[in-house]
């Protein structure tokens, strides 16, 4: 992921993780009946992929808050 998001705007990282998380947790909701464990799955799945993107946050924190910054930020 750090070879893509060299050339790509870090935000796109940011918004990927949300968006992957956000349909986990439909299809977690949406488990119903028989289908429930395939649907699970998907789900899982879809929670899985965006952990690759986790990597991203710091590399977001740094670009955001610079060094002389950050201790501020974190008080």
């Amino acid at each position: 992921m750090g070879k893509v998001f060299t050339y790509n705007d870090l935000r796109i990282g940011i918004v990927s993780i949300d968006f992957l998380e956000g349909i986990s947790r439909i299809l977690l909701g949406l488990a119903y009946g028989p289908i429930a464990p395939i649907i699970i799955l998907i789900a899982l799945i879809f929670e899985d992929l965006s952990g690759y993107f986790y990597p991203i946050y710091p590399a977001y924190e740094k670009l955001i808050y610079p060094s002389d910054k950050m201790k501020d930020a974190l008080a």
